[in-house]
C-alpha cells in the first residue's frame, strides 16, 4: 500500500498511541465503507504496531471480523467476532461488547441466519446491565423483533445508528 499524505500525518503525530488510534481508526472506517481490500492492506501495516496495545485486542479483532464478513470468510468472520465480543465481555466493556454483537447480528442478517441472533440478543439484554437506558431500550427491540421473527436488518441497523449516536454524544459530553 502506498503511503498517503494521511499516513505519514498520523505517525508525525508526536504521541505514538494517538498516532495508532488514528491508524486503526482509519481501517474500521475502511471497513465499514465496504473497502474491505484496502482495510486488509492499511490492517496488515499496522498489524506489528498491535502488539505493542494489548488492550487493543476487542477492537482489533472486530475489525478483522468485519473485514472477513466483507470477503465471505464465514466461519472466520464468526470466530473473530465471538472473540472480540468475549474480550469485552471480560473487561467490562458493556457497551463495546453490545456493539459488536449489533455487528455480528448483521453479519448473521446477512447470512441468513436469523435464528441466531435471537440467543445474542436476549444475552446482551442481560449482559449490558450498567450502560445507558437508550442502549437497553434497543437491545429490548431488538431482542423483541427476534422473538417474533420479524426481525430484518432495517430493524438492526436502526439499533446500531442509535447506539452510534449514543456514543458519539457521550464521548463528546466527557
Amino acid at each position: 500500500m502506498d503511503d498517503p499524505a494521511s499516513h505519514r500525518r498520523a505517525r508525525e503525530l508526536d504521541d505514538s498511541k494517538l498516532s495508532f488510534g488514528v491508524r486503526h481508526g482509519e481501517v474500521a472506517c475502511l471497513a465499514r465503507a465496504g473497502l474491505y481490500a484496502t482495510a486488509a492492506e492499511a490492517y496488515e501495516a499496522l498489524m506489528p504496531e498491535y502488539i505493542n496495545y494489548p488492550t487493543h485486542d476487542g477492537p482489533r479483532l472486530t475489525v478483522l471480523a468485519l473485514i472477513a464478513a466483507g470477503q465471505g470468510r464465514v466461519s472466520v468472520a464468526d470466530s473473530y467476532f465471538r472473540s472480540a465480543r468475549s474480550i469485552f465481555l471480560a473487561g467490562n466493556k458493556a457497551y463495546d461488547a453490545a456493539l459488536v454483537t449489533l455487528d455480528w447480528s448483521l453479519f448473521l442478517l446477512d447470512q441468513n441466519r436469523p435464528e441466531e441472533v435471537l440467543p445474542l440478543a436476549v444475552s446482551m439484554g442481560i449482559e449490558a446491565l450498567g450502560v445507558a437506558r437508550e442502549t437497553l431500550a434497543s437491545w429490548a427491540i431488538l431482542q423483541a423483533a427476534a422473538e417474533r421473527r420479524e426481525l430484518t436488518r432495517a430493524v438492526a441497523e436502526s439499533v446500531v445508528r442509535t447506539l452510534g449516536e449514543e456514543r458519539v454524544g457521550a464521548k463528546a459530553g466527557r
